[in-house]
């Protein structure tokens, strides 16, 4: 399947769908990849057993999508919300590149209501021609543009460390962890050195243990939350785009993940 990144120069903003002139965004942030050329490869050949497929697509300077209007783009993620994303993937890359003996865990505060639009705008931004396009993105859309809106309720937003030099965005997919039992839809952003994972109703019997997000959020943009950044019991590398024994993921389209071939 042909990895599309852009769509016509003009047209609706993926976000606040605004018609006018498209510009690419990076994700994530420019400030936040360490990485100038990768192969973008569907999902699917990502995850195969074998060798991935070459049938990929070359980007120069990471991933970029075309999808977003200046102002989305540019003041409401570049000003607003990314600076707060990338100081926090510094301090992370600082640390697991640290040659000195460190414990297994860190502290940190941040702007967790701007944090998270940083992470909710790259999401929305993946894709051609996806504004509005399903309940689940309407609401993240909703609470984007509102710096007073709260997150919606029937989400859960989980992150954790992630050592590795791919990426991978899921805009929607199902997953089960337990054969056909108890679907729950995702989305999903990898990039080195943090995952986030957003999961719609999940299913109480998931329990899965990782920190969270959503539980700090506030309605005050600048409000500040201490959390916690842990090192020691991360999960495989290819969770949850990848499923286990006994589960399954059912993807939608435009699902990729990205490997480096040259800094």
């Amino acid at each position: 399947m042909r990895i599309i990144t852009r769509g016509a120069k003009v047209g609706p903003c993926n976000i606040c769908g605004t018609v006018g002139v498209l510009t690419e965004d990076h994700i994530p942030p420019k400030g936040v990849a360490r990485v100038s050329q990768v192969l973008m490869l569907n999902i699917v050949d990502l995850l195969s057993v074998q060798r991935p497929k070459k049938s990929g697509r070359i980007s120069q300077n990471g991933v970029k999508y075309r999808t977003l209007c200046g102002k989305c783009n540019n003041e409401r993620l570049g000003l607003r919300y990314d600076p707060v994303l990338i100081a926090l993937a510094k301090d992370v890359r600082a640390y697991l590149e640290s040659a000195l003996h460190l414990p297994s865990a860190m502290h940190l505060t941040v702007k967790q209501n701007r944090l998270v639009r940083s992470v909710v705008g790259h999401l929305l931004a993946h894709g051609v021609d996806e504004h509005r396009n399903g309940s689940m993105i309407e609401n993240l859309t909703d609470y984007f543009l509102d710096e007073s809106a709260p997150f919606p309720a029937n989400l859960k937003l989980y992150y954790w460390v992630y050592p590795y030099n791919d990426q991978v965005i899921v805009k929607g997919a199902a997953l089960s962890v337990h054969y056909w039992n108890s679907f729950a839809v995702f989305m999903l952003l990898k990039f080195f050195p943090l995952s986030f994972f957003i999961v719609l109703d999940e299913p109480a019997e998931w329990r899965i243990p990782f920190g969270r997000l959503d539980s700090v959020l506030t309605t005050s943009i600048d409000d500040e939350a201490m959390i916690d950044i842990n090192f020691a019991n991360l999960p495989p590398q290819r969770w949850p785009e990848a499923p286990e024994n006994t589960g399954m993921v059912m993807y939608g389209e435009g699902a990729i993940g990205a490997i480096q071939t040259a800094f």
